[in-house]
Order: structure tokens, then sequence, then C-alpha cells
């Protein structure tokens, strides 16, 4: 049986490591919706106005799942996307291009047990990469995304501290990432 003492100090240490992200709560942790759009800025600026590397490299998938095979992931269906508002304004308009939508639903888990997920079917796919929501004391996105632009690529590697409800964008001169993290009630 545990005296008062021990059961206090128990409670003390577990309270700290939980603030400190280092308690495991997986089974408790809580549920998100996420949701991503990726776009391309049709524009020219960018190719004119930066200096890019002839070989950015390949983002590294070899942890990652398709969100249809990860585990303790739940694919959204498209037809309760919250930003397909935004999607089509994208699409309707002359500057940029749509290149994918996104949604699922997963637990906010440390960066080491957060799901890392596959973005495109394949390298040669108009956009290609990873993204990793982990959540610690605050939400966290890791993107690590490759363009492709004719017979040029592009890359985007971003780790981004999140709000959760708010919109958050990810800006990168030839194409951007805008992501929102809503929690499940």
């Amino acid at each position: 049986m545990i005296n008062a003492r021990h059961r206090r100090r128990a409670i003390s240490l577990v309270t700290v490591l939980m603030f400190l992200g280092l308690a495991s709560t997986n089974s408790h942790a809580q549920l998100y919706e996420v949701e991503m759009i990726i776009f391309a800025d049709t524009g020219e600026q960018g190719l004119a106005t930066e200096v890019w590397r002839t070989d950015p490299g390949q983002p590294d998938v070899s942890r990652a799942a398709s969100i249809v095979d990860a585990s303790d992931v739940s694919a959204i269906n498209s037809n309760a996307y919250r930003l397909s508002g935004i999607w089509q304004v994208l699409r309707n308009s002359s500057h940029y291009r749509p290149l994918r939508h996104l949604a699922w639903t997963q637990r906010g888990r440390s960066k080491r047990s957060a799901p890392e997920l596959l973005v495109g079917e394949s390298p040669s796919s108009d956009v290609f990469g990873t993204v990793r929501m982990s959540r610690t004391r605050f939400l966290h996105l890791e993107l690590d995304l490759l363009l492709r632009n004719d017979e040029q690529s592009f890359r985007l590697t971003n780790h981004r501290r999140m709000r959760s409800n708010e919109l958050n964008y990810i800006d990168h001169p030839l194409f951007g990432v805008l992501v929102i993290a809503t929690p499940v009630q």
C-alpha cells in the first residue's frame, strides 16, 4: 500500500513530466482534425528573383505512410472539409493553382510517436513529401515538400509551432501551405 507521502511524490513527478511533455498519455491524447491545402503560385516572380539549387534533394519518406494506411489516423471525407471555400477561391484565381487538399484525424502525440504522413503518390508527383503534426506543450507542424515545376524542383522544409483553431500559412516563393488543427470535442 502506498502511503500519502509517496502518492504525493508520484503525482508531483507525473505532473512535472506531463508539463515537460515527457510523460506518455497517448491513449488519452487530444484528438485533432487536421486540414491542409497545398497550392502553387503561378506567377514567375519567385523564379526570376531567387537563386535556386539545381538539386534540392528528396524528402525522406522511409517512415511515412499514406493517410489511409497510417496507424491511428483516419482520413476525413471530402464532403466534411472546412476549407473547401478557400480551395475554390484558389481554383478560380489566375495567380494560384491548388495542388492537394488533405484532411485527417489524429491524436496529438509527441514528435517521436506522431505519424509521419505521405503527401503525393510518388516522387514524380507535382508535390511530394511528408507532413507530421505533433503535440508536446504546443502543436507543431513539420513539412518536407518537393514541388515539381516543369523540369525543375523546389523544396520547402519547415517546422512551425501552431495554435489550434487558427489557420496557419507556410510560405515559399513558389508555393504555400494552409493548415488548421481543430481539437475534437
